[in-house]
């Protein structure tokens, strides 16, 4: 009984569509097929196995349209020019720039120059992660980053870090660092805090900050007697 109704089922969805315009046939959630003038419509065991004239999918391993490919959602994809799997591949094939990442080996290509490595023994990279060049060594042991002509050395990532005029760090025990609207600095992250530019603050965190403006002031502090407590002023001029 089970094979003639297979059998039948697969002939009506074969020769019934050359004779009526339409054919319908639902046996949700094991079966449907849709079939008409505008496209044909296949679904089975619910949503996993689908066929449109859209959309191909077997969920969650496959799912396939006009704009994007997914496989193993959501740890891969593929969309315009940029196919990945997280975290082992990622692949950017947009011209005139590229970039491939095979972990651990990477390579890639920027204004027809090229760069590549294997992390974290050794590698270089051109505009990547917001820089226009990195170079690393044993990573975490050695890292130089290019932002513009600012050159900045890193050593035990994030202890020790240099960039001459512009910042000195050894984590947590002192930082500063210039910056385009002045400098900050901090001695025992995340207890004492300075800054100087467009805004003025100091802070011994949690208990302590007092910050200035051109136009308005701002203490807050906190104590046994006063868990939450501040005061904050606005100057005008004459």
């Amino acid at each position: 009984m089970k094979k003639i109704l297979i059998a039948a089922l697969t002939s009506a969805i074969i020769l019934v569509p050359t004779i009526v315009m339409a054919l319908e046939i639902n046996i949700a959630p094991v079966f449907y097929y849709r079939s008409t003038g505008d496209g044909t419509t296949f679904n089975a065991l619910g949503p996993v196995f689908e066929k449109t004239d859209e959309a191909t999918a077997v969920r969650p391993l496959f799912f396939k349209d006009e704009d994007e490919t997914d496989f193993l959602y959501p740890l891969g994809r593929s969309h315009e020019g940029i196919t990945r799997f997280i975290p082992l591949y990622h692949s950017d094939s947009n011209e005139p720039n590229s970039h491939t990442a095979l972990f651990p080996v990477f390579w890639g290509k920027y204004m027809g120059k090229s760069y590549g490595g294997v992390f974290p023994i050794y590698g270089n990279m051109l505009h990547r992660f917001g820089k226009d060049e990195a170079e690393f060594c044993l990573w975490p042991v050695y890292m130089k980053t290019k932002v513009g002509e600012k050159n900045t050395y890193t050593i035990l990532w994030p202890i020790f870090t240099v960039s001459k005029g512009t910042s000195y760090k050894v984590f947590p025990l002192y930082g500063w660092e210039k910056h385009l609207n002045g400098e900050t600095q901090y001695l025992f992250w995340p207890f004492l805090f300075r800054e100087r530019g467009k805004k003025n603050m100091d802070a011994f965190l949690p208990f302590f900050q007092y910050t200035t403006w051109s136009d308005a002031w701002s203490l807050s502090y906190s104590g046994p007697f006063s868990p939450s407590a501040g005061i904050m002023a606005e100057t005008r001029p004459a």
